[in-house]
Parts: C-alpha cells; structure tokens; sequence
C-alpha cells in the first residue's frame, strides 16, 4: 500500500513516516523541503508549497496513493485542493485536526457528541473547525473517504514546540523549582506522538472508520500538578514546586507554564478503542521516559537555552522578605 504525508519531516509527521514504514508501507512526503529532513532514504520526497495550490497540483500529477495522511492541513482551501486532486483515487484521508474545535463543556466526558465550535478568536482552532467543515461536507455529499482526528495535548520525540515538555526537562535539571499556577487543580490530557500515528495507520487499515471523528490522546487526565510531578518521576528527580496564589489569569500563567490553563479537559477515547482496535501504548509516565531519553540522546537540552529570567522574578516576588 503506497501512502502519501503531507508533513513527514517534523513531530507528528515523521513518527507517522515511521510507524507507516513499521506496517511495511511505501511512503511519501509532501512538503516544501525547507525543514531539516532526517526520514530513511526509502521514503520518497515530493516537494511542494501546499499554500499554493497550482504547486500542489503539479507535484502530484500523474502520481497514485492508497491513501493519505494530512499531519499539516490549516486553511480550508489547503483541503479543498486535495478533495479535488483525490476524489475517487484514495481509500482514506486521515485529517490530524484538534481537540481545539470543540466548544467549552460543561459535563464531562467530552466525546465525538459534543458540539463543534462555529467561530472562535483563536485562529488555529478556527482554521482545524473550517478544514473539518470542508471535509466533512466531502464526504457527506461525495462520499470523500475521510477520516478526522482531534488529539489533545501532544507531547513526545521530535517535537517541535520547545515550550512544552521539553522546557520542565529543562528546568528540572537545572534543579530549580516549577511555578504552578493557582493550587495546580485544573485538568488536562496529553497524548505521545507516537500513539496518534498508530491511530493514523490504524484508520488506513479499517474501513469502519470513514466518515468518522475521533479524539485520540491519552488514557486519562491529569491535574497540573500531577502532571508536574510525573515529569520529575521520569525524569528521575525530585522537583520542588512553587505555586502562584490567587486566581489564575491565562496570559499571565502562559509566562511560565506552557500549558495555559483552561477549562477542565477530560475526553472519551472509546469510539477509537472500538472502531480502530486502537489503545494508547504510553501512558503518561513511560510516555515522556520515552521523551526524556531523546530529548537527552539528541542533545536538544544542549544545544536549546531556555531563558528563566521571568520564572526567577515570579519564584522571587513569592519569597517572604
């Protein structure tokens, strides 16, 4: 089977690349070259700007897949471009939106039910809700065999965004306390990379799953506390906190704790574990040891300086005089 990516070289994609050449999958990448490529010298290269869609096009004329997986789909006229180019050839496009699209709930668990924001001042949630829309109506009146998943939080190796996980690593080992916001009771949920592109091969392989969405991240939730503190357990470390009192402003918080707080977050994964026969491999705590030790053997926190002058003032101003 002969699989296209749009992305392939950084985080989600190339762990996607990975467990596709793992299923013994001829893969593809579609990019625009730029990003550092460390893929095998098996996975072909097709080069393109996929906000323009004439380069598009012209990449992939002449070309056959099995299917696709979209890790880098934003603007809708980005997905129109590959209904049109794919319509009728595929047996899956696999869409990687977010969790970001559904609106703020009230009860929990949230699962693929709950209602789909229409308008949001976040230009990356807005941009995943009007991608889905675009694929949605596809499939609905074309019978586009599209598959979408909303991931929360995703965290592992090769991720690109410094200020997650990888800034705790940091901090951590510095042995310096972590700030947490408030008392630290807000919740969240975190899903490894590597889990949602098992999800993704998952999709490829089982028809039940077109036409569908799914929420695919971790088994459980978290407080930001606990979260801090399993962290440290991977890492090996004990990690002494320092907590913000008072209530929590987001963008205050934002400064120094990467993952803003929200409204509670806690989803249902069951409609994937039952139509994908798909089960998260890494819970929390094996899941960042598994990114802890790339984030070691690649030599990220050495070549990375974080800058903790505003944790230092916050950590400060805490202080009794």
């Amino acid at each position: 089977m002969k699989v296209l990516v749009f992305g392939g070289t950084q985080f989600v994609g190339r762990h996607t690349v990975e467990v596709l050449l793992e299923r013994g999958y001829e893969v593809s990448v579609l990019n625009r070259g730029v990003t550092k490529d460390l893929l095998p010298k098996e996975v072909e290269r097709i080069r393109a700007d996929r906000s323009r869609a004439e380069e598009v096009i012209a990449a992939l004329s002449g070309r056959s897949f099995d299917a696709v997986v979209d890790c880098i789909g934003f603007q809708p006229e980005q997905l129109q471009t590959a209904i049109d180019i794919f319509h009728d050839r595929i047996e899956r496009y696999v869409f990687i939106s977010s969790v970001s699209v559904y609106q703020p709930a009230a009860r929990f668990l949230i699962d693929e039910t709950f209602p789909v924001l229409r308008t949001s001042k976040w230009e990356y949630a807005q941009g995943k809700v009007h991608c889905e829309e675009v694929l949605l109506a596809a499939a609905r009146d074309k019978g586009f065999p599209v598959v979408i998943f909303r991931p929360a939080y995703i965290y592992g190796p090769y991720n690109n965004n410094p200020e997650w996980e990888l800034k705790f690593f940091a901090r951590i080992e510095q042995g310096q306390k972590v700030l947490i916001p408030g008392e630290g009771d807000f919740i969240f949920q975190h899903g490894h990379a590597r889990d949602l592109a098992y999800a993704s091969a998952a999709a490829i392989e089982r028809r039940e799953s077109t036409g569908n969405a799914y929420t695919i991240t971790g088994a459980y939730a978290v407080t930001a506390t606990e979260y801090v503190r399993t962290v440290g357990r991977a890492m090996g470390r004990e990690v002494e906190m320092a907590h913000v009192p008072g209530p929590v402003d987001r963008r205050k918080a934002a400064e120094y704790f990467p993952f803003q707080p929200r409204p509670n977050l806690i989803f249902s994964i069951e409609r994937a574990r039952r139509d994908l026969a798909w089960e998260p491999r890494f819970d929390l705590l094996s899941g960042h040891r598994d990114t802890y030790r790339w984030y070691v053997e690649s030599g990220f926190g050495k070549t990375h300086q974080y800058d903790f002058s505003r944790e230092d003032e916050i950590i400060a101003s805490l202080s009794p005089v």
